[in-house]
């Protein structure tokens, strides 16, 4: 396990993901300077997205030559050797050295690290966890990731590829998951998952304002305006986030469940029938754990990045 420390003024965080690569100069107290956001070559392989990335530091208006640099990247990722294990998001990336081409690209260390867990210590340092050393972050987006902080340090693994938490199995033998094996919690509760699952049943009722394209941000808006079918489908996906997370506060015994991902733009109306979810199902003396969103949101990656970064190079 790695502890946070900070005590340099700046550094760059850096978040890759499916469709944009983002950076950002960002303080030591938090504040994010200034930023630059890129479309992300996905298909174009590893030299494009070097590239990519480079070009992204290099438009940002501060000085950036001499800032420590944070890179989140998408996983598997072992991040004790800097190898990229297989990117389902990005081409060209199976066993790949991207520590060292990220090295060779800026000419010093870079930090590379799982985006699950940059954005876990982005919240931790800056966000909804602040003064826990015991917690979960959790992920709901295109897919489900995570990180944990134990004992105030950041739980790493064996590989530093610690809660990869979509990929607990919920179901056996069950719906098709991107990692290629079945009843993963990502293939349940992710943001397309919960958009398949409403697109199939809205075939049969007739009265629901959905259609077969409705997205995840439809759902909700017609479940707000009272749609029966749209807000069945909304309290079953926080029965399965709840059930998930159930199984997240046996693992790791936290003091504190943090939400973040696109999904949790909804965090309101999904945390009654998640709190259900645990209280139903989870043991009695894992009940109590609170339940939050990310105070950071889409920006938990970045400052996490930097913030480890910036122990990096101490």
């Amino acid at each position: 396990m790695v502890e946070i420390l900070m005590s340099q003024k700046y550094a760059i965080g850096v978040d890759i993901g499916g469709t944009q690569i983002r950076a950002a100069v960002v303080a030591s107290h938090g504040e994010i300077i200034d930023r630059v956001a890129l479309p992300t070559p996905a298909t174009q392989g590893p030299a494009a997205v070097l590239a990519q990335i480079l070009k992204a530091t290099q438009q940002l208006s501060q000085r950036t030559n001499d800032m420590p640099i944070g890179v989140a990247s998408p996983g598997p990722l072992d991040t004790k050797r800097g190898v990229t294990l297989g990117l389902p998001t990005i081409s060209g990336f199976d066993h790949f050295p991207f520590g060292d081409r990220l090295r060779e690209t800026f000419g010093r260390t870079v930090l590379l690290t799982h985006d699950g867990m940059a954005a876990a210590v982005g919240e931790w340092k800056f966000g909804a966890a602040q003064g826990f050393d015991d917690f979960v972050y959790v992920t709901v987006s295109t897919g489900i990731g995570g990180g944990v902080i134990a004992g105030g340090k950041i739980l790493e693994g064996r590989k530093g590829m610690a809660a990869h938490v979509g990929h607990i199995l919920i179901e056996m033998d069950g719906e098709l998951c991107n990692c290629g094996r079945k009843g993963c919690w990502e293939a349940y509760a992710s943001g397309p998952a919960f958009e398949k699952r409403t697109r199939l049943l809205v075939k049969t009722k007739s009265q629901s304002v959905l259609t077969e394209a409705s997205t995840a941000k439809d759902i909700f808006a017609a479940a707000a305006a009272g749609d029966a079918f749209a807000n069945e489908m909304v309290d079953h996906e926080a029965w399965l986030l709840g059930s998930g997370i159930v199984s997240l506060l046996h693992a790791y015994d936290p003091a504190l469940v943090v939400m973040g991902g696109g999904v949790s733009q909804n965090f309101d109306r999904l945390k009654a029938g998640i709190t259900h979810a645990i209280n139903t199902t989870a043991m009695e003396a894992f009940r109590d754990v609170p339940l939050r969103r990310a105070r950071n949101l889409g920006d938990s990656g970045l400052l996490g990045a930097a913030a480890m970064a910036f122990e990096n190079v101490l």
